[in-house]
């Protein structure tokens, strides 16, 4: 499966890194966040000369982890996620 659905899908919690996740009532929101933010951190990484697979990687990581710690210390307890 591909698209927004199949990402939100596999997002991983902190407890299960193996892909299931629990519910959270912030989930939809950082995905909201994800989606709006994700093409803007993979073309800054583009314009730094890192090549289209290295930075699609380094950005699903960077977005793995913010969601480890946004499950680990609330969503809402970020105040400023483009930060």
């Amino acid at each position: 499966m591909s698209g927004p659905d199949a990402s939100r899908r596999r997002l991983p919690s902190p407890s299960d890194p193996a892909g299931e996740y629990r519910r959270s009532d912030h989930r939809e929101e950082y995905l909201d966040f994800l989606d709006a933010e994700q093409p803007h951190v993979v073309a800054f990484l583009l314009r730094l000369g890192v090549s289209l697979a290295d930075a699609q990687d380094a950005t699903q990581e960077a977005f793995i982890n913010g969601w480890s710690l946004a499950m680990s210390s609330g969503w809402s307890g970020v105040r400023d996620p483009r930060g």
